[in-house]
């Protein structure tokens, strides 16, 4: 069942990030941030070359709830191989807002490896 959580394809991840974007720009931008559709489409391009990715089930407690809830996530790393330069700027911004639904307990976090001879780039 958990695996329906994994990220696939490069998109998935690249959705979620525009996710956060477009939530937080009314708090920090003049306007509302939106993406251009062909860069949105353009993700589809690239290729997932290699993947070690696992569930990890967390918990946390919720003092309104008076109850455990759960948090879950995914660890592992992840590589991609394509041209990512349109969307270096972007991951790198994701860097520092995380992405995904438990950015507010510190969940989300992720880092960028980019090899450049290869064209490729690495996120953990």
């Amino acid at each position: 069942m958990w695996c329906q959580f994994l990220p696939r394809e490069f998109v998935t991840l690249f959705d979620l990030l525009l996710g956060r974007l477009e939530a937080l720009s009314p708090f920090h931008c003049a306007d509302s941030w939106a993406l251009h559709t062909a860069l949105r489409e353009a993700t589809r391009q690239v290729r997932v070359v290699d993947k070690h990715l696992a569930f990890q089930p967390l918990e946390r407690y919720s003092n309104r709830q008076h109850q455990k809830l759960p948090l879950h996530g995914i660890v592992g790393r992840i590589s991609f191989v394509e041209k990512l330069g349109p969307f270096l700027r972007l991951l790198r911004l994701g860097e520092y807002v995380h992405l995904g639904a438990g950015t507010a307990f510190g969940l989300g976090q992720y880092r960028l490896v980019t090899v450049m001879a290869g064209n490729a780039a690495e996120d953990t």
